[in-house]
């Protein structure tokens, strides 16, 4: 339950930081570089909130505990280009 209230808390700043964001770009100048950086910030932010979402759930936990254990066993390709992951996923 802690959890869910810090996660709500967190979309609430997010939500606040992004429209305080627009009503500034409405109001204000503001240099470029300063603005791709605020809305760097905004990406992990975003980042953070849907790993914590993926932690709370007992399906995201599954299927990250699937996923460690297929690397452990090294059940996993790799591949160095964008055709080779398309013939990588067609092949099952």
């Amino acid at each position: 339950m802690k959890l869910q209230s810090f996660l709500n808390k967190v979309n609430y700043i997010v939500v606040y930081y992004y429209n305080m964001v627009s009503w500034l770009t409405e109001v204000v100048s503001i240099p470029r570089p300063l603005l791709k950086e605020l809305y760097e910030h905004l990406d992990r932010i975003e980042e953070i909130l849907a790993t914590l979402e993926e932690l709370s759930n007992k399906e995201g936990l599954e299927r990250i505990e699937k996923s460690l254990e297929e690397y452990k066993k090294k059940e996993y390709i790799t591949v160095k280009s964008p055709e080779k992951i398309r013939e990588a996923l067609m092949k099952d």
